[in-house]
């Protein structure tokens, strides 16, 4: 998970009010196994940067949170039109599946008809001779 999605989830837990940066280290602590080393600071500080500031806190800004809900909406309008070609695919195999079932049904009704032809010239045959 990336510091800026750690960081978010942290604040998301105050309820939108503004945390400071020992609150939020320690709830990556808890939460995340955080170890306050010079790698993990480099890269909390960066992550911090995008956040909304005030003195030592920060909170997720508007801006973030739309840009959040902007990607849930384009999640589901990629789950919705997954579905719609599933269900078109269906659909066409349906017809596929009900088209090859109706020429089997008119192959054996010509397979019929032919016997009974045959059968017919046979009984004249059979008459004639």
């Amino acid at each position: 998970m990336k510091y800026d999605e750690m960081i978010s989830q942290a604040c998301a837990s105050m309820g939108g009010k503004f945390m400071s940066r020992s609150m939020i280290k320690t709830y990556l602590t808890k939460n995340f196994g955080y170890v306050d080393s010079a790698m993990s600071k480099s890269f909390l500080k960066k992550a911090l940067g995008k956040f909304e500031r005030k003195g030592d806190s920060f909170r997720v800004s508007k801006a973030m949170k739309d840009k959040a809900a902007g990607v849930g909406k384009l999640q589901a309008q990629k789950a919705k039109a997954a579905g719609k070609r599933k269900a078109s695919l269906e659909k066409r195999r349906a017809a596929a599946s009900a088209k090859k079932e109706k020429n089997a049904a008119k192959k054996a009704a010509i397979l019929v008809k032919k016997q009974a032809k045959k059968e017919k010239l046979a009984a004249k045959k059979a008459v004639a001779a």
